[in-house]
């Protein structure tokens, strides 16, 4: 069985990228009519912070895919191993009543074997008894008669 069939696509980028909050920061600061360069000049730790925020966000929107495909990759390779190992312990658990089963009926159909041939050479006996009887039945019929017969014509 090949458990990594089993496990779903990665997201797809558009789900994964984080592209969209460059996209906003930079709409904002349009909206205000403020630049980069305005932010730096204004010597204001408020416009600074704007600044170091904005870094921010960029930075992550660039790394946070990054490390998201490594933490899928890592989930997906964990559950593919866990699927595979679970897969196994089920196909040998499988076996294994297969096997026992078998043995089950094997062993039945040996008892019924064993009874039947059992039954069988009991008939054959009985026959072979009454045979035996018959024949002796009649050979002393035959004794009997050749001698009655003999003793006749003597």
């Amino acid at each position: 069985m090949n458990a990594s069939e089993a496990m779903p696509a990665p997201n797809p980028e558009a789900e994964v990228s984080l592209q969209k909050s460059k996209q906003d920061v930079s709409a904002e600061m349009e909206k205000a009519e403020v630049t980069d360069t305005q932010l730096q000049k204004a010597n204001d730790p408020r416009f600074s912070k704007v600044l170091t925020t904005k870094a921010a966000v960029v930075a992550q929107a660039d790394a946070g895919p990054k490390q998201y495909r490594a933490g899928e990759q890592g989930t997906l390779g964990q559950a593919v191993a866990g699927a595979q190992a679970t897969g196994k312990q089920g196909l040998t658990a499988l076996h294994g009543v297969k096997q026992r089963s078998g043995t089950a009926v094997k062993s039945k159909q040996q008892i019924a074997k064993e009874r039947d041939e059992a039954r069988r050479k009991e008939v054959s006996n009985t026959i072979e008894k009454i045979y035996g009887e018959t024949k002796q039945a009649v050979e002393d019929k035959l004794a009997w008669r050749d001698t009655y017969v003999s003793t006749l014509f003597d």
